[in-house]
């Protein structure tokens, strides 16, 4: 793909059928911001749909693609993803509520506005971190998290916010069939000073709308 003299894109896509099964192996998109590779395959078998998807990210430059899209003052930095994830169900729009697989993200930002991005856990992290670090002018220097996904539960098995001021780690776990999620994030001060006095914990009933509070220490 280009504009003008400019190459935004180039890729590789490789579908076969075989035996009634959809495979996607692999389809391979080169962006500015660096490579994606995803796979997948789907089939029908009776009433249910099977679906497996994959995806390798690696420290993608994320404010090059904002730029081309005038997104620059929403969003810059760098993240990394690796995705496995495998499900059954009567309907494609409903397989994650028993999907299974993992989960393994990687955001080191360099500004990210609540709201750029439609999906629950940036949302989550971004409504949280006013939270655990209320004193403003903090620097968010990475986010982590390594989840695991069993019959459409999602529980983490290390899910770390790190900013200039505070180290945080979170546990919980997010129901994908009701939407119903819930994480405490336990703050330790980096450096000389007070440890913050209070856990952030946030609720969801819905995905998009989470209701943070404080725990008293």
């Amino acid at each position: 793909m280009l504009s003008g003299a400019d190459l935004l894109a180039d890729g590789l896509l490789h579908l076969k059928l075989q035996d009634g099964r959809l495979h996607l192996d692999p389809a391979v998109l080169n962006l500015p911001g660096g490579r994606m590779r995803l796979a997948g395959s789907y089939d029908v078998k009776g009433t249910e749909v099977e679906c497996a998807v994959g995806a390798q990210i690696e420290r993608f430059d994320c404010g090059i693609i904002a730029r081309r899209l005038g997104r620059a003052d929403d969003v810059d930095g760098l993240f990394s993803l690796n995705l496995d994830l495998e499900g059954k169900a009567p309907a494609l729009a409903t397989i994650m509520r028993k999907a299974n697989g993992k989960l393994n993200l990687a955001v080191w930002p360099v500004d990210l506005s609540l709201g750029v991005f439609n999906l629950w856990s940036v949302n989550l992290v971004l409504s949280v971190l006013p939270l655990i670090d209320p004193g403003g002018n903090a620097w968010v220097n990475c986010v982590v998290g390594r989840f695991d996904l069993r019959d459409g539960i999602l529980t983490d098995d290390r899910f770390l916010i790190d900013t200039t001021r505070v180290r945080v780690s979170g546990s919980g776990q997010a129901d994908l069939g009701s939407e119903e999620l819930a994480f405490v994030f336990p703050p330790a001060r980096r450096g000389p000073g007070p440890v913050p006095a209070a856990d952030a914990a946030a609720r969801q009933r819905h995905a998009d709308r989470p209701a943070l509070r404080y725990h008293p220490a």
